[in-house]
């Protein structure tokens, strides 16, 4: 039985009830909210209807009128929240976090339906909330409900030897977070090695599902209780912390444990000084201290690990760069497996030449990691050249740059820009219509995202840095020098202005991806290394 369904509830501890948890009701909500145009706002049968009558590509925001001390939302222990509401219209929950000065500090978007958890800062105190609503229809608010409704159990009740341990775990409304790992899962169940996902967290305890894998969410004290049980052969890890190596440290010489290193977790911050560009030097500062902890760790790991541990790198280059960094030599215990490209998703379709000046970018736009500042120079460049009427771009992503980073390209009829995240169905489906990528880096263990694009033909135009030359060269893509924009848009111009060429790169990007990283490479061989005695 799914471990949704069936969770351990043996020395539970009391929850509350649902009309026991703090909450903003439909009578409050209409007190703070003011009604706008395209929008109306009512009491109705004892819950607010929204009714709008905005386009359907239009959105507005609503806030209440007052910022929220932390504790007045029940957010200082609790992190979860559910709107109850019904209708059809697209109306989504903004929580805007600001620190003791009342400046920003980042902000959460969720759409109406079900729990969700909150990623508050640690330094937030006040909270200013509201909702986004986009286009026509209507809603019916019964409360937001600001805590948790289940139990939390002693133990999870697991149907493998195979658990999962991770920090964070795709949903419905958050795609991108660790979709390598789902990826992963999902294979694994075809081969039937089923596994629960065990996301750690501080988060109220909680169960939920996505595409059909169980996630449950619990803290380490569960997870220890867990191990405890003696249910749990194998622990697989991904982006180990402090706080997972706290409780699987006792547990190495009963249960086998398989970390997967996939970069930013292990690597110190001068790899990624780049990111320090604008930011305060305070909050430098946090990030070297936090860099330094990481390196101590990771020493701590090394050096205290046994036979029962493995390593997994997705990168020979991550597995060179790690070592050298922490300053160990690996063994017996490393190995080097991609993440995993699965090409019935990213189905090859030949390329005609016409897609050679149909350029595209899927990237978040969570920080300069990404380099989706080059995306937009290279276009911008490209805007001075004869041939930027025959071609055609789209941006997608999502991310705290996004606004600021897309701004320049919005005057430009043959750039289409599109703020969301995407399905991997949907990517699948969105690469048909395009034959290049522009996919630069500052900084990459593989890339997968870009890896995706491949698989379906599209040619990259990446740059060369960090691991990219392990998986791209120019056999089947172009590869230029770190932060040149302008070789990016002679790529693109170059590509364009030799179809032949073009339609050469695509199809041997595609073989690259599957040689490389495809099924037999990937998951067989993780496989392998799970079921290993």
């Amino acid at each position: 039985m799914p471990i949704a369904e069936n969770p351990s509830v043996a020395g539970s501890s009391t929850s509350q009830k649902p009309n026991e948890l703090p909450q903003l009701g439909a009578a409050q909500l209409n007190g703070m909210l003011k009604a706008t145009s395209g929008v109306d706002l009512r009491m109705e049968g004892g819950k607010l209807q929204l009714r709008s009558k905005l386009a359907n590509d239009k959105h507005i925001y609503l806030y209440c009128q007052r910022e929220f001390d932390r504790h007045e939302l029940n957010l200082v222990l609790n992190s979860q929240f559910e709107l109850v509401c019904g209708g059809d219209l697209d109306l989504r929950t903004v929580f805007e976090f600001r620190d003791g000065d009342g400046a920003k500090i980042s902000h959460q978007i969720n759409k109406a339906g079900g729990r969700h958890s909150l990623a508050i800062p640690e330094n937030c105190t006040t909270v200013r909330f509201g909702f986004r609503v986009q286009g026509a229809g209507e809603a019916k608010i019964e409360a937001v409900v600001l805590g948790n409704q289940i139990e939390r159990p002693a133990a999870l009740a697991v149907r493998s030897p195979y658990l999962v341990l991770s920090k964070q775990y795709p949903a419905y409304d958050d795609l991108y977070r660790y979709g390598f790992l789902h990826s992963r899962l999902r294979a694994y169940k075809k081969e039937g090695l089923v596994s629960d996902v065990f996301r750690i967290s501080k988060d109220a305890f909680g169960y939920r599902e996505f595409e059909g894998i169980d996630v449950a969410t619990g803290d380490a004290e569960l997870l220890r209780s867990t191990l405890q049980a003696g249910q749990v052969r194998h622990v697989l890890v991904h982006l180990l912390d402090e706080n997972m190596w706290s409780v699987l440290r006792d547990y190495l010489h009963t249960i086998k444990i398989t970390i997967w290193i996939h970069g930013a977790e292990i690597q110190v911050w001068q790899r990624r000084a780049f990111n320090f560009e604008g930011m305060e030097e305070q909050e430098i500062t946090r990030q070297k201290r936090l860099s330094d902890k990481r390196k101590v760790l990771w020493r701590k790991v090394f050096s205290e690990s046994n036979d029962n541990v493995n390593f997994v790198f997705v990168s020979e280059y991550l597995l060179k760069e790690a070592q050298k960094d922490i300053g160990v030599r690996l063994d017996k215990s490393s190995h080097v497996v991609h993440n995993f490209i699965d090409s019935t998703i990213f189905r090859y379709d030949e390329k005609n030449e016409d897609k050679r000046g149909k350029i595209l970018s899927i990237r978040p736009y969570a920080n300069r990691v990404y380099a989706n500042d080059l995306t937009v120079s290279a276009i911008l460049e490209l805007s001075k050249r004869d041939i930027f009427k025959d071609l055609t771009f789209c941006l997608y992503g999502d991310g705290e740059l996004f606004e600021e980073t897309t701004a320049p390209l919005r005057a430009f009829e043959n750039v289409r820009i599109e703020r969301r995240f995407l399905p991997q169905p949907e990517i699948a489906e969105i690469h048909k219509g395009f034959g290049v990528l522009l996919s630069p880096t500052r900084m990459d263990s593989q890339g997968v995202s870009r890896d995706e694009a491949m698989s379906s033909g599209l040619v990259p135009i990446t740059t060369d840095v960090a691991c990219i030359p392990e998986f791209v060269d120019e056999s089947c893509g172009i590869v230029v020098p770190a932060e040149d924009y302008v070789a990016m848009a002679d790529a693109v111009e170059r590509l364009y202005s030799n179809p032949a060429e073009f339609t050469k790169l695509s199809e041997a990007a595609s073989l690259r991806v599957r040689s490389q990283s495809g099924y037999e490479m990937t998951v067989k061989r993780e496989i392998a290394l799970i079921q290993r005695d």
